[in-house]
């Protein structure tokens, strides 16, 4: 399901989807960008001309956070990297480092005149793969966002590596509650269900493949 705040969800639901076309058009655009190495733009130490080696690490450095607050992260640290190990050869398929907002869900786009007039929170871009990039959820797939980006579907081998980028992704949302220190738990039972379910449907595509 894509997440909406309360303001795109006064829109129509045509207008919505123009929205999220051109969001689309414009991600493309901010690929179109290119940068030497991969990694996080404010953390030259941590980037590389090796994507596979780069993700590994992210990947290594939110555990590493998990475990100093303790949070029960949900799945086998063990397990993750033994199936990272073996989906190498998906990685080595990203040549370009490519500049990637990394979070441009609903709430982070300006509209005025239900046409986007600016995009917010750039603190997580980095150099990588275009597939990081929220509308490539698979958990809530943006049939806008494809069309507005220029294409129809992901390929096999496009779509196992946005499931990797889906479970990077919810191992640090699901630290949040205890990082941020929120009132409730919502935010780690939502992330702790998109984890599991989508680490386990990873883990059973590559041991059947």
């Amino acid at each position: 399901m894509q997440v909406s705040t309360p303001f795109f969800e006064t829109l129509s639901p045509d207008v919505q989807s123009a929205i999220r076309t051109e969001a689309g058009c414009l991600n493309r655009k901010i690929n179109s960008i290119h940068g030497n190495q991969f990694g996080y733009l404010g953390q030259p130490s941590l980037q590389g001309n090796d994507w596979y080696h780069v993700f590994s690490t992210m990947t290594e450095l939110a555990f590493a956070d998990g475990e100093r607050l303790s949070i029960d992260l949900k799945i086998s640290k063990n397990q993750l990297f033994k199936d990272l190990e073996a989906s190498k050869e998906l990685f080595d398929e990203v040549k370009t480092p490519v500049l990637v907002h990394w979070d441009l869900w609903d709430g982070n786009i300006f509209v005025k005149d239900n046409r986007i007039t600016g995009l917010i929170d750039w603190e997580r871009s980095l150099w990588a793969d275009p597939l990081m990039e929220v509308g490539f959820r698979t958990y809530s797939p943006d049939t806008n966002f494809f069309n507005g980006y220029g294409i129809d579907h992901l390929t096999e081998k496009e779509y196992l590596r946005a499931l990797w980028y889906d479970v990077y992704t919810m191992l640090l949302v699901i630290q949040e509650c205890d990082y941020r220190q929120y009132d409730t738990r919502d935010m780690y039972e939502w992330a702790a269900g998109n984890l599991t379910d989508k680490f386990t449907e990873l883990h059973r595509i590559i041991h059947t493949s």
